[in-house]
Formats: C-alpha cells, structure tokens, sequence
C-alpha cells in the first residue's frame, strides 16, 4: 500500500492551531476541513511542518480503505494532537503525538511559570497523564 491509502478518522470535527515559519504557535486558531470526519494523508500536507489539532472526541484511527488493519489512538487527558512526517518529503510514516501543551509563541518570550498548559508542580508532587494504542 502507499502512503496516500491511509486516513484519519476523528469521528468528528477538529481545530487546527497554526504554526509559524519557525515552527512555533502562531495563534492562529481555525477549524480543519475535514471530509467527513476523515483527514486523507498525502505527503504534502506536512510541507509546513507538524498539523496541530484538537479533537473533540480525543481519539483518532488510522486506516485504509486496502487493508484489515487499523490503529487508534486515545488521549482522553492530553488536548493537542501533533501530526507529523518529514517536512517536504515522501517519508512513509506519520507521526501521532499527543501533547498537554502548545510549542512556544512565535515572538513571544514565554514565562515558564505561566505558559498556557504546563503543568506547575510543588517539590514531591506528582503527575500522570496517558495515551493508548489498540491495533485492529
């Protein structure tokens, strides 16, 4: 199979949070046209670097039409989902990476102790946070 066999399925609509040149966060914040829930992978989606969204449901699958098998993942607490594959190439992989946080501001020096998302933790406190994968 290629690469331009396989889809994401959100099961729903999405925002995408739009980068930079620099590859940081411009603000800019718009819905992501999906077809039907569904995001077809070509390779130059990704010409300007990662896709950032939020999902409503959390949840995304990777398949294709052509095969069996599929891949969800879940991020129930975890709100960005990065996409990814090498910036102008026909790489044949794509990345999923859920995060708590956006990448810094473009033009912004950003203040740890108040960057949007981070999580602030006392000496001896804790934090866990998950995502999982099912293969179908």
């Amino acid at each position: 199979m290629q690469f331009e066999d396989y889809a994401l399925d959100f099961s729903g609509p999405a925002t995408c949070h739009l980068l930079s040149d620099s590859a940081l966060a411009s603000g800019e914040v718009l819905p992501y046209p999906l077809e039907n829930g569904i995001l077809p992978l070509r390779h130059d989606l990704f010409d300007r670097d990662a896709i950032i969204l939020t999902a409503a449901a959390r949840r995304v699958r990777l398949f294709s039409g052509k095969g069996q098998r599929s891949l969800t993942l879940s991020h129930p607490d975890l709100p960005y989902l990065g996409i990814w594959h090498t910036p102008k190439t026909d790489a044949p992989f794509v990345c999923l990476e859920p995060w708590l946080a956006m990448p810094g501001r473009d033009g912004v020096v950003e203040d740890l102790m108040t960057a949007p998302g981070l999580v602030k933790l006392a000496p001896g406190d804790s934090y866990e946070n998950g995502w999982t994968i099912e293969i179908g």
